[in-house]
């Protein structure tokens, strides 16, 4: 993802009721990001750095680097920090992502990973933004998306999707904190 100051990388292995996922990069190119997510049915475990925790999910900058460093655990009754944090970590989070509405562009079969790929371009509005949205699916075999390349607003996302049919493996960390509201900004 590139835009408003944040450059970062994604990676995340969905499941049906669990995943994971790591987030790495800067913000405003000085601020390095880390972050990690466990989601384990109805609870987020995250663990990052002050950076991540004010950047990305939203806490206070005394907060952050109190919390930093330590297993946290968001239940999904505190629902919109939860939707937050567990978006694209089950199949149906990441899918519902993939949501292009209008007219429809079919791009040409291309390798991508090493994969013959057909692309599908058009305008998304998956975040409630309106934006733009290349989907490139499987071309031989289960049409499968392999990746998605978004636009909003100048905020440059790519998500990558592979080892379908693959559990994660989503354990929950032991002694993590409990989440207090009271640590966001």
């Amino acid at each position: 993802m590139r835009g408003n100051g944040l450059q970062v990388t994604e990676v995340a292995h969905a499941g049906r009721v669990d995943g994971t996922q790591t987030v790495t990069g800067y913000y405003r190119g000085a601020t390095r990001l880390s972050l990690s997510l466990v989601l384990v049915g109805r609870q987020a475990y995250v663990l990052a750095n002050a950076g991540a925790l004010q950047h990305l999910v939203g806490f206070k900058l005394s907060a952050a680097l109190d919390e930093a460093g330590k297993w946290f655990v968001v239940p999904a009754s505190d629902q919109a920090i939860f939707e937050k944090l567990a978006a694209g970590l089950t199949v149906t989070s990441a899918t519902q992502q993939l949501n292009l509405v209008g007219e429809l562009a079919v791009l040409p079969e291309r390798k991508l990973a090493g994969r013959a790929v057909v692309g599908v371009s058009g305008t998304t509005m998956a975040f409630g933004a309106r934006g733009t949205q290349t989907v490139y699916m499987r071309a031989v075999g289960a049409p499968l998306p392999v990746q998605a390349v978004q636009d909003y607003e100048g905020v440059v996302q790519s998500m990558s999707f592979a080892r379908w049919g693959q559990v994660p493996v989503a354990k929950a960390p032991a002694g993590a904190l409990h989440f207090e509201r009271s640590w966001l900004a």
